[in-house]
């Protein structure tokens, strides 16, 4: 497509140019309507944050986890 553009001629190009440039004003009608409306718009009220509670610190010594492991699994027969 880039390619047809470059060939094509100025008179050929004047139509595209020309639809842009209604588009371009269209384009910031519509903005500038939608900011003056925006602006009208009542705020909506925030509520207030919850304050986070204070993290517990980590207890000073964890307790050891024990695994169990199953008997076929010390023979190393299974896969689970």
């Amino acid at each position: 497509m880039a390619e047809e553009w470059k060939k094509m001629t100025e008179k050929d190009k004047e139509i595209y140019n020309k639809q842009a440039g209604k588009d371009k004003e269209r384009y910031i009608k519509e903005k500038k309507a939608y900011d003056e409306k925006k602006k009208k718009a009542p705020k909506e009220e925030k509520k207030p944050e919850k304050k986070a509670s204070p993290k517990k610190s980590p207890k000073k010594s964890p307790k050891k986890v024990v695994k169990k492991v199953k008997k076929c699994c010390e023979k190393k027969k299974c896969k689970c």
